[in-house]
């Protein structure tokens, strides 16, 4: 499944880039794929707000900062790359995170984020606190039209689907298979609100 992924965000990243800056890189995968398919024709930078994650990063330059507040220049990437972040974000942040896109991005920003995820499929109740929640942490989902104006000052040039489909299976259906094994858990199984997991 990373694989899949990975190698179509890396068919997305213009060729005539030079400069490019994953923002909520993670450990950062998949800037090491692009790397490591156009072997010396790009500078990177990954941003991460864990210095945890950061420790794992090979290749890219490793900066620690918010997407809300990215250390770094205006422009100065021909890309900005933010792979399954913004779903996550409160609204506040998610403002601020997207403005910041794009202030640094010269030419393009390539977001992805789960397709038209249906969030109330993966929400949790807390049996200690009743508090409901997604189980992937996510505060929103998008559909394609929802990018025609995310990022202020861009345009948007395409909307592609990249990865392999999972199958949506029916609620009941899919705890079932869960609880027998059948299907992995995903996502943080603990409260938000009173921890309890």
């Amino acid at each position: 499944h990373h694989r899949e992924r990975t190698e179509g965000i890396e068919q997305l990243v213009p060729r005539d880039a030079r400069t490019i800056v994953d923002v909520g890189a993670g450990d950062g995968r998949v800037l090491h794929h692009i790397l490591s398919v156009r072997a010396g024709q790009l500078r990177a930078v990954a941003v991460e707000r864990s210095l945890q994650a950061l420790r794992h990063v090979e290749g890219p330059e490793p900066v620690q900062g918010s997407i809300d507040a990215i250390p770094l220049r205006d422009r100065c990437a021909d890309v900005v790359l933010c792979c399954e972040v913004i779903e996550h974000l409160p609204p506040p942040v998610l403002d601020a995170g997207l403005a910041e896109l794009g202030r640094i991005a010269a030419d393009h920003i390539l977001l992805t984020v789960p397709n038209q995820e249906v969030r109330r499929r993966a929400d949790i109740v807390c049996s200690a606190c009743g508090c409901r929640y997604n189980r992937e942490r996510h505060l929103r989902s998008f559909h394609p039209r929802d990018f025609e104006s995310l990022v202020p000052g861009f345009r948007l040039a395409d909307v592609s689907a990249i990865g392999p489909r999972q199958p949506v299976y029916p609620r009941r259906l899919r705890i079932g298979l869960e609880r027998s094994g059948l299907l992995p858990v995903l996502g943080s199984p603990s409260c938000p609100q009173c921890g309890e997991g």
